[in-house]
């Protein structure tokens, strides 16, 4: 049994989850209802959990010179003085 969750609005199952149509081809499927502000609570958690990781892993930290960095990136236009 494959389990889909699924927001119901105005009349309509609105699904969260991605579906593989050829793979739920002649299965039994379980609909989860979830409250929308629920699952938008979880959704920014998720968020805030990821920014908190990359700030922790602080990715920039071996650029030495910014302005050298930004300019070598920035190929689509001059970055004045």
């Amino acid at each position: 049994m494959e389990t889909i969750n699924a927001i119901y609005k105005d009349g309509v199952l609105v699904l969260i989850d991605k579906l593989n149509l050829t793979k739920l081809k002649s299965k039994k499927i379980s609909v989860n209802i979830i409250d929308e502000e629920l699952h938008k609570n979880v959704q920014i958690n998720k968020l805030t959990t990821l920014y908190k990781n990359i700030h922790k892993s602080n990715p920039f930290s071996g650029i030495k010179d910014v302005v050298k960095w930004q300019r070598k990136i920035r190929i689509d236009r001059e970055i004045s003085n």
